[in-house]
């Protein structure tokens, strides 16, 4: 098997990386409340396509982070994905990381 040939990045022994900090919480659950625009505590796809812009990752990327946030595969995202989804764009154009 190949499983032994991931990244570092993707292991468990690097999950510290992955942490969200409290400060950090606290703005990405402003972020939800102002993209959950009919307060339904979802924010739908284009909701989350406009604040994830931001971030000015490719489309792939982006792509990729809203289908990984999106855990349930209902096509939305609840408050937890969406501060999932927050963190690994943050944490993708920062420091270049992306779980694989």
């Amino acid at each position: 098997s190949g499983s032994g040939e991931m990244k570092s990045q993707s292991q468990g022994t690097n999950d510290e990386a992955w942490a969200i900090e409290e400060d950090r919480m606290e703005k990405y659950r402003s972020v939800f409340a102002r993209a959950d625009v009919d307060g339904d505590g979802f924010v739908e796809p284009t909701e989350a396509r406009a604040v994830l812009m931001k971030s000015n990752l490719p489309q792939d990327e982006l792509a990729q982070i809203y289908t990984l946030a999106d855990v349930d595969k209902d096509g939305r995202l609840n408050e937890g994905e969406f501060l999932c989804a927050l963190h690994l764009a943050y944490k993708r154009s920062k420091e270049g990381l992306l779980p694989t």
